[in-house]
């Protein structure tokens, strides 16, 4: 669906609600606490693209 460079987003194959997106890095880390600052922002802007279009106006 989008990728950055350490973040990718995709639809599950069963989906539990229309429209489900599930947004992951793209390198194992822990927990949100091991995860760079970087990665994390770089989620967020990614969410916020993603989300956009159904986002209300």
């Amino acid at each position: 669906m989008a990728r950055g460079p350490s973040v990718c987003a995709f639809t599950p194959r069963d989906p539990l609600v229309p429209g489900r997106t599930l947004l992951v890095p793209t390198t194992h880390y822990a927990d949100v606490f091991d995860t760079p600052a970087d990665v994390l922002a770089e989620t967020v802007e990614l969410v916020r693209r993603v989300a956009w279009p159904c986002a209300p106006r």
